[in-house]
């Protein structure tokens, strides 16, 4: 069987998707990551996250792969009202902008936001809150032998 690069093909096009929406963006969120970074140091920032595979299936001559990736937005320390409403703007001018390029990940896959969920993401004994913005899933059909 040839070896595939699905997992890392998802990234890089989350990450384009991501960094596109940097660059069109750029006082909304101050970087982009293809993964979480060592600090969160340059909030507001982005980055590709958990490429969960809840599913992957087994027929004669083939594997059908079922992702469900994120990318993460990571937010500063305050949660006052206005510094919401910042996030709560960020967070739908994305989804704006992630469900106007359905291909962002490849020409062959559809991929839009389905869900939003803020959280908090520990790092270093401190928390960030963050929203985690998932993808419909994205499957490959790959040939075994």
């Amino acid at each position: 069987m040839v070896a595939t690069t699905f997992r890392s093909d998802v990234a890089a096009g989350l990450y384009g998707l991501l960094t596109g929406f940097v660059a069109a963006n750029p006082t909304m969120l101050n970087a982009g990551y293809r993964a979480r970074p060592r600090a969160f140091g340059n909030r507001p920032l982005g980055f590709v996250g958990p490429r969960n595979e809840p599913s992957i299936i087994h027929t004669s001559g083939t594997r059908q792969r079922n992702m469900s990736p994120s990318i993460v937005l990571v937010w500063g320390w305050n949660e006052e009202e206005e510094t919401a409403d910042v996030r709560d703007d960020v967070v739908d001018a994305f989804l704006d902008y992630a469900t106007a390029r359905p291909n962002a990940v490849s020409t062959g896959t559809q991929t839009a936001p389905t869900s939003t969920e803020d959280v908090e993401l520990e790092m270093d004994g401190a928390f960030y809150p963050a929203t985690i913005i998932a993808f419909g899933e994205t499957t490959i059909l790959e040939g075994r032998q």
